[in-house]
Formats: C-alpha cells, structure tokens, sequence
C-alpha cells in the first residue's frame, strides 16, 4: 500500500515538473498540488525499439511486453526504481502501449512524454 502511494504522488509531481517544463516555468508547490488533485494522463512515445514493458520498476520484474517507436504511449505516473545506467537515472514511469494496450512499467530513459 505504502509503494503505491508514493507512486501516485511522484507520479503526480513528475507529471506537474513536465508540464511546468512544457511551459517554459518551474514547477511550484501549489501546481503540484493542482495536478495532484486533477490527475492527466500525459501522451508520449517510445525512442527505441524492442523496449520491455516490465510488471514493476526494475528490469528483472516479468516482461508483460515491448514498446517500439510508433506505437504511442500514455504515460500514468512515475516512481523511483532500479537505477540505469544508460541514462544515469532510477526514474520509471507507468504507462500504456497504444499499439499493444500493454500496461506496466519503463525506464524513462527510453520514452518521451509530451507536455
């Protein structure tokens, strides 16, 4: 229970930081809290290919599936997860595959959310 809820408010605070970034300002506590109180979802897409949709936030959790460039995804919310490398980060982000409707977890370092 304690995981997922702090999921849900990093989630929330990744979701405000990117859309503060999209408008070019920085993301305050009271537009945290907005977005905290009215959730949206965010559209992105992956930028590789063969990308594993993982049942939790690390890569040894169970594959569900992969994304590719071009299938389009939802981004849901963000957690703090095993740490990569490739990117220097533990972000990971729940999303959905528009293509395959596979719903689980990515490292961030291999989509893009528009804002």
């Amino acid at each position: 229970m304690t995981i997922r809820k702090s999921r849900k408010s990093l989630g929330a605070a990744f979701a405000a930081t990117v859309l503060a970034a999209s408008l070019g300002v920085a993301a305050a506590p009271s537009a945290q809290a907005a977005v905290a109180a009215r959730p949206q979802a965010l559209s992105g897409d992956f930028t590789a290919t063969g990308v594993r949709i993982h049942t939790d936030s690390y890569s040894g959790a169970p594959a569900l599936g992969e994304g590719n460039p071009g299938d389009g995804l939802t981004f849901w919310q963000a957690t703090e997860g095993e740490y990569n490398p490739a990117c220097g980060n533990d972000q990971w982000a729940q999303i959905t595959d528009h293509r395959t409707h596979v719903k689980g977890w990515v490292s961030v370092c291999y989509i893009h959310v528009n804002g």
